[in-house]
């Protein structure tokens, strides 16, 4: 196979990816219009726990690992195929942080900062694969998807009423920087997590 070639497949899996994650708009969207904190946190708890058991069986041979193994493998990154790490799925880690910013902050930081794990991070991978050509600093990032990250997350920030401008565009800033950092804890979670406490941090001192 040419290099060209497993480029192509590379990107073609990772929009089956993002398109999933994608998906994952309808927490933001079902918290900001028809549901409050409450029902929204139980609902999101109930899918939290159903993954948790996926997870559990994951990590062990028997039908629930070879259906996983079989089917879903080709969308799954490598660490979390490793079951000697047993590394948890990046939709689990998606509706953890779901649960945790809905239960800390307030409903409008809680919805920017998810809306900007899914756009964001979508952009930035899809944009970066297809189009990176620049690393920053020696990292697994380049310029080209984090600036794609930062102005997907400001275009999200349009439609949320409740935040003035300086939170919005720090909260982008600080979601930006963490996507961008090697920290060894899923971004799915450091992302809405981390700038939404940025975003409460700031909101308070000001």
């Amino acid at each position: 196979m040419s290099q060209a070639q497993s480029k192509t497949d590379e990107f073609s899996i990772e929009l089956w990816r993002k398109g999933i994650h994608l998906s994952s708009l309808s927490i933001p969207l079902i918290y900001s219009y028809w549901l409050d904190m409450t029902p929204s946190l139980l609902i999101l708890m109930g899918f939290l726990l159903f993954a948790l058991f996926i997870e559990y069986f994951r990590f062990r041979p028997g039908k629930v690992h070879d259906i996983i193994a079989k089917g879903f493998a080709f969308m799954m990154r490598e660490h979390e195929l490793d079951h000697k790490r047993k590394s948890y799925s990046g939709a689990t880690y998606v509706l953890l942080a779901a649960v945790i910013v809905i239960l800390i902050f307030p409903k409008p930081i809680a919805v920017y900062a998810f809306t900007m794990l899914i756009i964001g991070d979508s952009m930035a991978a899809l944009v970066g694969k297809k189009f990176g050509r620049f690393p920053i600093f020696g990292l697994k990032k380049t310029w080209e998807g984090s600036l794609a990250f930062f102005l997907s997350s400001l275009a999200a920030a349009w439609f949320i009423d409740s935040l003035n401008w300086e939170t919005k565009i720090l909260g982008a800033l600080a979601a930006t920087i963490i996507e961008l950092l090697p920290i060894p804890v899923d971004d799915n979670l450091t992302i809405p997590v981390g700038s939404a406490l940025v975003m409460w941090l700031f909101m308070i001192a000001g």
